[in-house]
């Protein structure tokens, strides 16, 4: 680590909460609430009536299995199937699925692991489609579900390149 003596790293925490305008501390305590207060700024609101977006994600890896699997609210996102080529990926995806807290083990066994793409994009219960597929991936999938009707959400980057971001745009519209 470093060298300092004990006064010198008292002084050192008192300048840095002097220069944050609060300790160190408070601020974690603060970091806490932000969770909860991300829906607020964001502008969330209780769907009502309304049930969350029938969803199934393509490209259960590390962003689709940590990103969008662990982190997503069932409340306005309900996953019902997931697509991968790997076997290794789809039992990822069933283990990721089964921690999440909004999951019942009945939930779990009621996914549909999908084969194929073309199978999840033809399936009238998914509204939208979670790309979590490697980057290159990204636009030739989305305008394919678009073209099907679907929604889409793209993990990370839209697409590669401006002229396939701009290519999603056409097919949106």
């Amino acid at each position: 680590m470093t060298n300092l003596t004990p006064e010198q790293r008292i002084l050192g925490r008192e300048n840095a909460n002097q220069a944050l305008g609060v300790t160190r501390r408070d601020l974690l305590k603060s970091a806490m609430a932000a969770p909860a207060l991300g829906a607020f700024y964001f502008g969330y609101k209780d769907m009502g009536n309304r049930p969350p977006v029938r969803a199934a994600i393509i490209g259960t890896g590390d962003e689709g299995c940590q990103a969008m699997i662990r982190s997503h609210n069932r409340d306005y996102l309900n996953f019902v199937g997931y697509c991968d080529i790997r076997p290794s990926q789809q039992q990822r995806a069933v283990k990721e699925f089964a921690a999440h807290k909004q999951y019942t083990e009945a939930d779990v066994k009621k996914l549909k692991k999908y084969a194929i793409k073309e199978e999840m994009l033809d399936d009238p219960d998914v509204e939208m489609i979670v790309i979590a597929l490697p980057l290159w991936l990204h636009a030739p999938v989305a305008i394919e579900a678009m073209k099907k009707g679907k929604h889409v959400f793209t993990e990370k980057l839209m697409a590669h390149s401006i002229p396939q971001c701009k290519e999603m745009c056409r097919v949106a519209r």
